[in-house]
């Protein structure tokens, strides 16, 4: 509400409507509403790396890979030290079955990391991709990458899931009478 309220008086201010399009986004509005505010961002500002980064996003939970290549390409270019533009582009490309590039690009995303959260994002991502795709040294590189981080920079999910990977449940017998 406070958003929409400055919006009343500052309606020519891109970063008005790029900050209400990641709103709506965050919120979980519908792909349109988020669209909308953030087309309204690019046509007062066409460099602007945060409208095509969450545009690009919103593309990619809509199931639009191709338009979230082409939006986080864009947003990387004009910000190219951005963690999570650089990071969103590597999921871009997995999405659109890009692998080797993806890989290339979310291992890339690690060197901007400003912190052990972004640090962690970017393992996890990378040991996710590695563990489907291969190689497999670099599965277990990623994974243990992560589990080496300090507590609380990743979710337990995560940990479990790279605990997981290394040791895997297996079938017990069940005991009968």
């Amino acid at each position: 509400p406070y958003l929409e309220t400055y919006g009343l008086y500052k309606k020519d201010d891109p970063l008005y409507w790029a900050l209400l399009g990641r709103a709506y986004y965050e919120r979980g509005d519908d792909y349109d509403s988020v669209t909308a505010a953030l087309e309204q961002a690019l046509a007062l500002d066409d460099e602007l790396a945060v409208a095509y980064q969450i545009r690009g996003l919103a593309a990619l939970d809509a199931g639009d890979g191709k338009q979230a290549l082409n939006d986080l390409y864009l947003a990387r270019n004009l910000d190219p030290q951005s963690f999570s533009i650089s990071l969103g582009f590597g999921l871009a490309f997995w999405a659109e079955e890009r692998y080797d590039e993806a890989s290339a690009q979310m291992r890339a995303s690690a060197d901007l990391a400003k912190s052990d959260v972004d640090l962690g994002k970017a393992y996890y991502y990378v040991a996710k991709l590695a563990t489907e795709i291969g190689p497999v040294s670099r599965a277990k590189q990623y994974w243990n990458y992560l589990l080496d981080l300090p507590e609380g920079a990743v979710p337990e999910a995560w940990l479990l899931e790279a605990e997981l990977y290394f040791n895997p449940l297996t079938a017990t017998a069940t005991p009968t009478a």
